[in-house]
């Protein structure tokens, strides 16, 4: 029985008093589930059209989305959030964060670039002072400025979550108060025998893609355990994107599928993801058999980690290559489910 917009009794249909006058709906061979989080997606890119995708995720049951930043000003960001939310445009709930707060060698446009401390704490102010909802991370923050940020977040009472730049472990992140880490970064190269030599190789230039097969032989399970013990402890969350994880390696498998989903995406959005050459990630054959056995082992750690207690949310990436909008929720929970979480 519903009330407004709350549940405010469950019981047997032959045993429960129906007011008169009130809609019954017929449930016999459906089902029905909370409405989904997606948890991390780019959905308020800089386009022409940033509602454009709202559709899809209502359409695939998606009643809330995490944005996770981009060139997008904070203040239009803000605007979309409260026109959903005001029910302007029929959309998700929105979860906003504003540009990347990256460090000054940042490649991505106007993201918010910080190279030390007091730049760290007055990013924090003007954003939260804006309206977001969190704080996103990204990969370059230095150092000082990192902790900074950590800081000021927590004095202010705002989340930051995102990426965990290199140079800070990933129990670093947790233990300054990370809310969310994405992608699992840093959780195979803290949890690896050779994790110190790994990372001196990593700051010293080599593409993390040259790394993969190390990654995973030298994969330490009680390493891990003692980092996951962190996780639990700090109550941080992990954000495994699995979605993107496994498109980036079976991008050929996935494009030669001639996926149904794909008439629903801008020409132009398909057309980067089957063509574009990213630097970042190289696609020789050895670094993509190299990348497929890093996701296997990801799926492990995914499952160790749900064993262990680590609280997990899903999360798309999208619209990266194969991360659609809305319907990529179900593949994220469907690899979840390979990883070792129970279909509840």
């Amino acid at each position: 029985m519903v009330r407004g917009d709350r549940i405010v009794s469950i019981g047997p249909a032959d045993k429960t008093r129906v007011p008169t006058g009130t809609l019954v709906v017929s449930g016999r061979g459906e089902y029905l589930i909370p409405g989904l989080w997606d948890a991390h997606v780019h959905a308020l890119w800089d386009n022409e059209r940033p509602e454009s995708f709202f559709p899809l995720f209502i359409a695939n049951g998606i009643t809330t989305i995490r944005e996770m930043g981009g060139p997008m000003l904070s203040k239009e960001q803000v605007r979309w959030r409260e026109r959903v939310a005001a029910r302007e445009v029929l959309g998700p709930d929105l979860i906003v964060p504003g540009p990347f707060v990256d460090g000054p060698q940042s490649i991505w446009p106007g993201s918010i670039r910080v190279s030390n401390d007091i730049e760290a704490r007055r990013a924090v102010d003007e954003l939260q002072n804006l309206g977001v909802d969190f704080i996103k991370v990204y990969s370059q923050v230095p150092r000082e400025a990192y902790f900074a940020l950590a800081g000021e977040a927590q004095k202010k009472r705002i989340p930051f979550a995102g990426h965990v730049p290199l140079v800070i472990d990933v129990a670093e992140a947790s233990n300054s108060g990370q809310k969310s880490v994405e992608h699992l970064m840093g959780v195979l190269l803290a949890s690896s025998s050779r994790g110190d030599e790994l990372k001196g190789q990593l700051l010293a230039g080599t593409n993390i893609n040259q790394l993969n097969d190390a990654l995973v032989d030298s994969y330490d399970s009680a390493r891990a355990a003692q980092l996951f013990n962190i996780f639990v402890r700090n109550g941080t969350w992990q954000v495994p994107t699995l979605t993107i994880r496994r498109a980036r390696p079976f991008l050929a498998e996935l494009t030669a599928a001639d996926d149904p989903r794909l008439r629903y995406m801008p020409a132009s959005i398909v057309a980067g993801w089957t063509s574009r050459d990213d630097p970042r990630q190289p696609a020789t054959a050895l670094v993509i058999l190299s990348r497929k056995r890093l996701y296997q082992k990801e799926l492990e750690v995914v499952g160790a980690m749900n064993r262990a207690g680590v609280l997990i949310a899903a999360g798309t990436d999208t619209p990266n290559p194969f991360c659609f909008p809305g319907f990529s929720i179900h593949d994220e929970l469907a690899l979840l489910v390979r990883a070792g979480l129970s279909p509840m």
